[in-house]
């Protein structure tokens, strides 16, 4: 095996690597969401924030804040993952970039916890706050801000649909969240709003991932010279 084809491979599998973080992120993050709603007597997802689970003096706090910062870490892995798996193009480190800010956003805010109910008030929940701010709009933007890259990569352009319609989507819902926010009508559904726009990026988050761990499996069947990543 030739230098070059050893490169290829070690590439194709850190790639592979990568997917494998970006798949594995989105379900261990909204599977930790649904236990400790359901460990906690009295909460009502509907009403209250998922930050209200790992808010200072939550009982578990800490058992749920380190899955949060995983999912930050993960983010940030298929972040790098995408990059180095899609064809580079126009704007093509934009979306890369907004994933891994979102990545950092949630590794942030899984360290500074929110007040309790989430009335942030001190620095600590204020800090919360702000990461929160870091990390939900750079992953609502990046299915808008992928799409020139996936159109210069033919393996990629059929995503370009779903990536539209789910940019469009997590803009629609982010301004419902933020009106829940200010508005009593909608404020007993602020749980319920911020869970539906949070895990809608998360969900091409989980999509793209898959497909990119698709495109490393020929790896094993290819040549090495012929891999696409």
């Amino acid at each position: 095996m030739t230098n070059k084809q050893k490169t290829a491979r070690k590439n194709g599998s850190l790639t592979r690597l990568l997917a494998i973080c970006g798949a594995v992120g989105p379900i261990l993050f909204i599977v930790v969401i649904l236990v400790f709603g359901l460990l906690r007597p009295g909460y009502d997802p509907i009403r209250q924030y998922m930050s209200e689970l790992g808010e200072t003096g939550a009982p578990n706090a800490i058992e749920y804040n380190m899955p949060a910062f995983l999912l930050g870490v993960l983010t940030i892995a298929i972040a790098f993952g995408l990059h180095r798996g899609i064809g580079e193009g126009k704007g093509s480190k934009l979306a890369p970039i907004l994933i891994a800010v979102g990545g950092v956003g949630w590794v942030g805010a899984s360290f500074f916890h929110c007040d309790p109910g989430c009335v942030n008030e001190s620095v600590t929940g204020k800090l919360h706050d702000l990461t929160g701010i870091i990390a939900v709009p750079p992953l609502i933007i990046a299915p808008l801000a992928i799409l020139p890259r996936l159109k210069q990569d033919n393996r990629w352009q059929s995503y370009r649909p779903f990536s539209r319609i789910v940019g469009a989507l997590a803009v629609v819902l982010f301004a419902v969240m933020f009106t829940a926010e200010v508005s009593p009508a909608l404020e007993p559904y602020r749980g319920l709003t911020q869970r539906v726009t949070f895990f809608t990026p998360l969900l091409w988050m989980e999509v793209m991932a898959i497909r990119l761990l698709c495109l490393c499996e020929p790896f094993k069947k290819q040549k090495v010279t012929d891999l696409p990543l």
